[in-house]
């Protein structure tokens, strides 16, 4: 939702001031030259930016010897945009090609997350290139992400506001390698990825690299494989000895299609939506929906308190007796559940609660 330029440069030819640039959605990077000529730039995708037909789109905002600019242009979705471009004779399929992909940083829309009023949980959100700098506010049903600058005044979180991201700081990956035309990553510890789940990398160099080299791993990528704890697999392919021209020391990382806002607390049952913003000081307007968040009234339980002691004035503990409630959500557990009781009026109990 933020608008920006999107700069095509290159050195290797004569830019059309005329050149047709298309920008696609292809969340797997997977988009061929001919689907740049056979697809057709949606509007739910793409503003600032148009296109008459899937072969006419706008002129260059700027073009120079060295590319061509185009202006004032925002990406309306989260993931891969495909740039598209034809320089000229563009009715002619083979004139098409893709030039690279840009990584749109935001949540993934209509996740739903589930908890009981008054207890704390966590919004755990999935998306594109997360970053740290990233923050939620929570606001009524009713209303808008893009209009409501506030948070619902009886929501209690995240606390912290800064977003929890599985990373490795400096040292953190210790080689780089061909394997099979991809590229290996060793790490230090465990990374605890999964074949699918994304990272961004930074901080790699090399010493005749050009700014195009190290770009291609400086940047977002997709976990293709996992070899081992310490091991996996992206897709990014370079000659078996170019590798040796390659430095890490600096290299480090961050799981970018996770993080946790902790500390989340709502008082009443209800339905909120969850906004999501690129950084603290980023506008309204440019925040976006990434889902729901259902509070409801936790299960009444069958419980009886028993006490230990009858002695007049003494302080002993007391024995908490309950049922579970018939809860669909304790049959289907596949794992271990964990018990936590949260006292709604603790000044009850005193003055023995320590």
């Amino acid at each position: 939702n933020t608008r920006d330029f999107v700069r095509l440069l290159g050195s290797q030819t004569a830019w059309s001031a005329s050149g047709h640039m298309k920008m696609l959605a292809d969340s797997s990077g997977a988009l061929l030259n001919n689907d740049c000529y056979e697809r057709s730039q949606s509007t739910a995708f793409v503003f600032g930016h148009s296109c008459s037909s899937k072969t006419e789109c706008a002129a260059p905002t700027a073009s120079t010897a060295a590319g061509n600019s185009y202006g004032n242009v925002a990406l309306l979705a989260p993931g891969l945009a495909a740039v598209c471009y034809c320089d000229a004779l563009c009715t002619h399929p083979s004139h098409w090609f893709v030039l690279g992909w840009i990584p749109v940083a935001g949540p993934i829309g209509n996740q739903v997350w589930t908890a009981y009023a008054s207890v704390l949980t966590d919004v755990i959100l999935e998306g594109w290139s997360l970053s740290s700098d990233n923050r939620i506010r929570i606001i009524a049903h009713s209303k808008k992400c893009s209009l409501e600058s506030e948070a619902a005044s009886e929501i209690v979180g995240p606390t912290p506001p800064t977003p929890v991201q599985t990373s490795g700081a400096v040292g953190s990956i210790t080689a780089l390698a061909d394997k099979g035309g991809k590229t290996l990553i060793t790490f230090s510890a465990n990374h605890g990825l999964a074949a699918g789940a994304r990272l961004s990398i930074s901080g790699v160099s090399c010493g005749s690299c050009t700014e195009e080299r190290n770009n291609m791993f400086n940047r977002d990528h997709r976990v293709d494989s996992i070899v081992s704890d310490t091991a996996l697999v992206i897709p990014v392919g370079l000659p078996t000895g170019d590798f040796a021209d390659m430095t890490v020391s600096a290299a480090q990382w961050t799981r970018s299609d996770l993080q946790t806002y902790g500390g989340v607390r709502a008082p009443i049952a209800g339905r909120y939506t969850v906004c999501w913003r690129a950084s603290s000081g980023a506008i309204a307007g440019t925040s976006s929906a990434a889902g729901s968040l259902l509070i409801s009234d936790a299960p009444a339980m069958s419980a009886q308190l028993h006490l230990t002691s009858i002695e007049p004035g003494s302080v002993a503990p007391v024995v908490l007796a309950f049922s579970t409630a018939a809860n669909r959500r304790y049959n289907e557990a596949l794992e271990a559940m964990q018990l936590k009781l949260a006292f709604s009026s603790p000044s009850k109990l005193a003055p023995a609660l320590r």
